[in-house]
């Protein structure tokens, strides 16, 4: 029957291997290759969106097959994924909020948030979804390196800009001159910051993200030059003033 189930899965077709696996497993549950046959199963399950029968299976493997720690992170993700496909919200972030507590690692804890992200965008659950990105955010500040979470981490980045951009673009240039000047420094200092928060989101290394915060960061410093080019001096400066402005 093993075999039978390995030549269904070099053949893909993956409900034969799956059944198979399973069957292997009823059968012959003490057997040297039932803790395999087990997690094949559950694996051609949840392949097959068979969603039940894998977190039955996925269970199952958890209380009997006595997984190493890796492995119980594995499936424990595969839960929490079948929790999303069900409609199960809350179970899906209880799952990844133990993983979370469970772990003693900074980068897998952001990896964990990472996955919790790609799930909420998956399901369109747009709140939730900026709320693990401020979440990202704050736990990544000092990492050089993020792993499966750095489209979430460079996400975060800039989705963290936006207010410092309103700002920015808050500052309008006007008359009279010692208004001007102290505006002109003011946006000025506010287009370094601004850029530099752009650099830190291509500095992530995830290209999609890159191209869109230098896009950006483009526009802030082509906004600097309109603001500037298109500030009209009052008619009530004239003659040698006007020059000098």
């Amino acid at each position: 029957m093993l075999l039978m189930a390995k030549w269904a899965e070099r053949q893909y077709d993956f409900e034969q291997a799956q059944r198979f696996y399973h069957d292997f497993y009823k059968q012959y549950p003490r057997a040297s290759e039932a803790k395999k046959a087990l997690y094949n199963a559950a694996v051609f399950a949840e392949l097959l969106e068979m969603n039940k029968i894998a977190f039955s299976l996925y269970d199952t493997y958890l209380k009997e097959a006595k997984p190493s720690r890796e492995e119980t992170r594995a499936v424990m993700i595969s839960i929490a994924k079948i929790w999303r496909k069900l409609g199960h919200w809350g179970k899906m972030t209880a799952t990844y909020r133990a993983l979370i507590q469970g772990s003693h690692r900074l980068d897998e804890k952001l990896n964990y948030l990472g996955e919790m992200a790609r799930q909420y965008e998956k399901g369109g659950k747009i709140a939730e979804k900026a709320a693990i990105l401020t979440e990202i955010l704050r736990m990544s500040e000092g990492m050089a390196k993020f792993g499966i979470a750095a489209p979430y981490v460079a996400e975060a980045k800039l989705q963290a800009i936006f207010k410092q951009k309103e700002k920015y673009a808050a500052i309008k240039l006007r008359f009279p001159p010692e208004d001007l000047i102290y505006l002109l420094k003011r946006k000025e200092k506010g287009l370094a910051k601004l850029a530099a928060a752009y650099d830190a989101v291509e500095a992530v290394g995830v290209p999609d993200w890159g191209v869109a915060a230098l896009f950006e960061k483009s526009e802030a410093y082509d906004e600097f030059v309109r603001a500037y080019r298109t500030l009209q001096i009052p008619g009530k400066y004239q003659g040698e003033e006007r020059t000098e402005i």
